[in-house]
Order: structure tokens, then sequence, then C-alpha cells
């Protein structure tokens, strides 16, 4: 890998980081006021459903109620597609719900992994590699999905400013949602001019309040060397003086 190249990668990874770690800065050194179930004990208390048991990436709601993670254990009635899917619990209730799944609940028929959750609780982003989790998905490759768990929608990410569809699986696409979840900002290679691999989804470009509006979705390129210089610096400055960065 050239220099060049690992530079524009360390970039990208610090444009991530600020945009995704700054508004959650002060809710972290905040504890958690939910005590409750966060493993599958209340399913193996119940009886319940048997199989080995991995559960991978996970991630938190600002206010420490909503924990989403991955698992290819048979944590709900209905999963029978043997493989990776991400979950949602409720750690105030103690509730379990899949979130891997199309907007009419059925099942993904492929792997979901690497979730994470906007800080308001309400919109899961996920990668996957089902076909059905969205009928305009006919590409067969890894995309990035967000389910909003409140209307239960489940929407594709990963499509370019001219509706581009990722054409690979060269490199898996990695996603991160802002606090309300409106923003989704992922890095996908769509092989369009400029060569863009980090990208901003607008879920609701009219701001009339609701999401994934068909017409009502943009997708932008990032556009890194603009705001390299700037970036490098506060990169710098929180290596330096990691207490002021945000």
């Amino acid at each position: 890998m050239s220099l060049k190249h690992r530079h524009s990668c360390c970039v990208r990874t610090c444009a991530l980081l600020l945009f995704l770690l700054a508004p959650y800065a002060a809710s972290a050194q905040t504890p958690s006021p939910w005590t409750g179930v966060i493993r599958d004990d209340a399913e193996q208390t119940a009886g319940a459903f048997a199989g080995f048991s991995g559960t991978g990436q996970r991630a938190m709601s600002a206010d420490g109620r909503f924990l989403v993670f991955e698992s290819d254990r048979t944590l709900v009635a209905g999963d029978t597609n043997g493989t990776f899917d991400v979950f949602v619990r409720d750690r105030q209730t103690g509730a379990l719900a899949r979130v891997s799944v199309a907007t009419d609940d059925t099942e993904g028929d492929g792997l979901s992994q690497a979730p994470a959750i906007s800080a308001n609780g309400r919109h899961v982003v996920f990668q996957s590699v089902a076909s059905n989790l969205d009928l305009t998905d006919t590409n067969g490759v890894d995309d990035v999905y967000v389910r909003d768990l409140n209307t239960g929608v489940t929407s594709l990410v990963t499509i370019g400013p001219s509706g581009e569809r990722l054409n690979c699986t060269c490199s898996r696409p990695v996603a991160r949602l802002s606090g309300d979840g409106r923003f989704v900002l992922f890095s996908a290679d769509f092989s369009v001019a400029g060569g863009s691999l980090l990208w901003l989804r607008d879920r609701d470009a009219d701001q009339n309040g609701v999401f994934d509006e068909p017409g009502n979705v943009t997708t932008a390129a990032v556009d890194v060397a603009a705001i390299e210089g700037d970036l490098i610096a506060r990169c710098n400055n929180a290596v330096a003086w990691p207490h002021r960065i945000f």
C-alpha cells in the first residue's frame, strides 16, 4: 500500500471517528440508568432455543437502554435461517427483537452483522448479504441497511448519488448513524468518477420529519480532500491532547 493511500485511509478513518464520536462524548460518561438482561438468559430460563451461541459486534443507545448485537443463536421464534442475525434488546423491559428482517418481517436469507444504533435508540444500521430485505436489492453482495424500530421499515442504504449499486465484495461497507438517525455515513466503492469511498446518505432530504420517503433520500460524496487539512490538525490534536478534541 502506498504512503499516499495509507494517508488517505487514515484521513477517512479520522473523519469517521470525529463525525461519530463528537455527539456522544458527554453521554458516554453518564452511567446507564437501565438494569436488566443483556444476554439470552431469559430465553434459556424459559426452556428454549438450543444451539451454539456466538455473539459478535454490539452497540448501545446513548442512554444505555437499547443494546444491538449480532448472534448466530436462535434467540427468537421463527429464526430458521441458520446464520448470524442482528438483534435489539430493550434493557428496560427485557424485550428482544430481531432487527435484520424485511419491512414485512420476512427473515433475511443471508448473514447479517456489524450493527450500530442511533443515539436516540430508534434506528439500527447493519451489513447484510441477504437478498430479500429490500425489493430493490438485486446485486447479490454485502450491502448496508437501516431499520426504523418505531415504524418497522427496513431500507437499503448503499445506493450511490445517481442510483449506483455495489458490484463486488472487495471491501465490506461500514456505516454509522447520526444521533437522530437521519444521516448515515458509510464507506463504499461505487466505482464512480472521483473515486470517493465515503458517503453521506440523507434519509430526510425534504426535512419533513419522515425518513426514507421515495424520492426524498439522497446520497452525497464526502469530499475528503477538501477537509483533509483540518482533519489532520484535529487528529494530531487528539493524539497530543485527547481531552480537548471534543
